[in-house]
């Protein structure tokens, strides 16, 4: 065995193997991980001939593959949704805050790593950024929007960073939006309602989490909105982006392969609804005349197609994005990566109304893995240093002796006399063989302490009932002197007293070790 098992001189020894083997751990799941995943996303090719669900079809014997494609490369991400103090009520603050910093470290260092390695041209955000944007006070919003900027910065060659889409956690749902949440959203992160173009693809973004109210001083702007989009002609491919899904029905519309639970299930709570209705879905669907959206809200991924209610109208793909996030109920984290195309070649104007496009699922490491790791880590360290000091416990046997030989034993044993007045047989008795136990050793003589006597109390003697109570306190409190120094031989016996400082000093390092070296340098 002592071949395999390298044989440790010193505890300094042990502690820097396992610092180098924490290290390659931290290495391996807080960089090569996500760089790993993120090197695993390819940008969709993007072909002239795609059905309206991105698969391609045969191009004509004719048709040259030549053409000149300008492409767009977008990434979509979904509901982050930062947990709070407010996302689990009742939990230990500590909990809660070791729970805050997973979720953040791991958005954190896989949003880098995507953006370093994909180079996306632009990034769309489909709403809800905050666990609680839409009840916060303005102290505590503010605080949750700088770790929001700390983790999803815009890198310096992404054109378009646009985070406007609102969803339910931000503003409300329905008639319960709330005004001065959906003022204090537009000013920090852009228009509730705003369309913008990109590689000629007109990319519209609703805010229906207001135009889901009933209440026309809540929906009056996105409806004003929608009309004006209505009154506008079509000129070119329009790509809607809105947080709720649109009604589907999941016994006929599948969401496909890649949706981790059954189906898509309707439903709604306070301040959500998991779709809009069946009446406002098809009103967006005939005014705003989109030949691709993207949802979020769901958490889970779901493609489906619309059937148009006009013959002229083609049908309508929608993709509902999985979330970014850990702590959203997902196994499979993701982002959805989208290629447009515009043809510049000289048979296609940018007029044309067909959209050329392919889009993937960019899956992200599988959540608690690493943590998982680290509690293994942390068992094995700490068998280890316990093997280590156990296995040199006998140096420290021959410094210190038996705890018998010490002064406050002996003391312990001299003082404790209980007169014949105490009036408890069992209870001398008991700290009679209790002493005699904590003395045994193969290696030590002892002698056992006398039995105390016992006399019988005259119950009628109120002085010697007040005098019996005290002398009951006084032996639970020696008895209780006496079982510590038990406890403390007990350590000096197996050496934990040592285990305990090696211990904490690693555990020390080795937190100071990811917060200061991994953490913080993302």
């Amino acid at each position: 065995m002592r071949y395999f098992v390298p044989k440790f001189r010193s505890i300094h020894h042990l502690l820097v193997v396992l610092v180098l083997a924490w290290l390659v751990v931290f290495i391996y799941h807080e960089r090569y991980s996500p760089y790993f995943h993120a090197k695993a996303c390819k940008w969709p090719r993007v072909s002239e001939y795609e059905t309206v669900d991105g698969s391609e079809t045969p191009a004509p014997d004719d048709a040259g593959f030549d053409a000149q494609l300008e492409t767009a490369h977008i990434m979509l991400i979904a509901d982050p949704q930062l947990i709070d103090n407010h996302t689990y009520p009742g939990r230990n603050e500590l909990l809660l805050d070791l729970s805050k910093h997973t979720a953040d470290a791991y958005l954190k260092k896989n949003y880098r790593a995507l953006t370093r390695f994909t180079q996306p041209d632009h990034i769309i955000f489909l709403g809800d950024y905050l666990d609680n944007g839409r009840e916060s006070s303005n102290t505590y919003y503010a605080h949750e929007m700088n770790r929001f900027r700390a983790i999803f910065k815009k890198p310096s060659f992404v054109q378009n960073f646009l985070t406007s889409t609102p969803g339910n956690h931000d503003i409300g749902f329905g008639n319960g939006v709330i005004e001065d949440s959906k003022t204090r959203f537009e000013e920090n992160f852009g228009p509730l309602n705003y369309h913008t173009t990109i590689n000629h693809v007109q990319i519209i973004s609703l805010d229906t989490p207001s135009l889901s109210a009933t209440e026309e001083n809540i929906r009056e702007d996105t409806s004003k909105y929608v009309d004006f989009l209505d009154s506008q002609p079509k000129t070119g491919p329009r790509i809607l982006l809105t947080h709720v899904p649109l009604y589907r029905d999941p016994a006929i519309q599948k969401c496909g392969p890649f949706r981790e639970s059954d189906s898509f299930v309707l439903g709604g709570g306070y301040q959500y609804q998991n779709s809009l209705t069946k009446e406002l879905s098809k009103e967006i669907l005939e005014k705003i005349k989109p030949d691709l959206i993207f949802s979020g809200d769901d958490h889970d991924y779901c493609d489906i197609i619309h059937e148009s209610t006009h013959l002229e109208d083609p049908p309508v793909r929608e993709i509902t994005v999985k979330s970014i996030s850990m702590a959203m109920g997902i196994k499979y984290p993701a982002v959805q990566l989208l290629t447009i195309s515009a043809n510049t070649g000289s048979e296609k104007s940018y007029d044309d109304p067909t959209i050329h496009y392919q889009t993937s699922i960019c899956y992200l490491p599988t959540p608690y893995i690493n943590i998982f790791s680290y509690v293994i880590m942390s068992v094995i360290s700490g068998l280890m240093i316990l093997w280590w000091n156990i296995k040199h416990r006998s140096t420290r046997l021959q410094a210190y002796g038996s705890l018998s030989s010490y002064p406050l034993r002996s003391l312990a044993e001299s003082v404790i006399t209980v007169p014949a007045s105490s009036g408890n047989p069992k209870t001398s008795t008991k700290l009679s063989n209790f002493l005699k136990g904590q003395d045994l050793a193969e290696d030590i003589n002892t002698v056992p302490l006398p039995l105390y006597t016992y006399t019988h109390v005259n119950s009628s003697s109120k002085w010697t009932q007040k005098l019996h109570k005290k002398l009951k306190k006084v032996t639970n409190s020696l008895e209780k002197s006496i079982y510590k120094l038990s406890v403390v031989e007990f350590m000096i016996k197996w050496n934990i007293t040592g285990f305990l400082k090696h211990s904490t000093g690693l555990g020390v390092f080795i937190i100071g070790l990811y917060y200061f070296g991994f953490y913080l340098t993302l």
